[in-house]
């Protein structure tokens, strides 16, 4: 027996979007920058000393996923 107790993060996203004041000076209305997640992290006592998953029985991990982006308004 061994603890199955675990955090995963499964999605986060960090965006930023570019002031007005700035994006006058290049005639765009909106600029927005972004990166995504998905499965980034999991901490668990399985993963650190057995490495698996905890979620799954075949101990393989979840696929992670990270994704960036670009949104202009013209």
């Amino acid at each position: 027996m061994k603890n199955g107790d675990f955090l995963r993060v499964r999605n986060i996203e960090i965006g930023y979007t570019l002031p007005n004041t700035l994006l006058r000076k290049i005639h765009l209305e909106n600029v927005r920058v972004f990166v995504n997640a998905t499965n980034p992290f999991t901490w668990s006592q399985l993963s650190k000393h057995y490495n698996m998953d905890p979620e799954t029985i075949n101990g393989y991990p979840g696929l992670k996923t990270y994704n960036t982006g670009l949104t202009l308004s013209f």
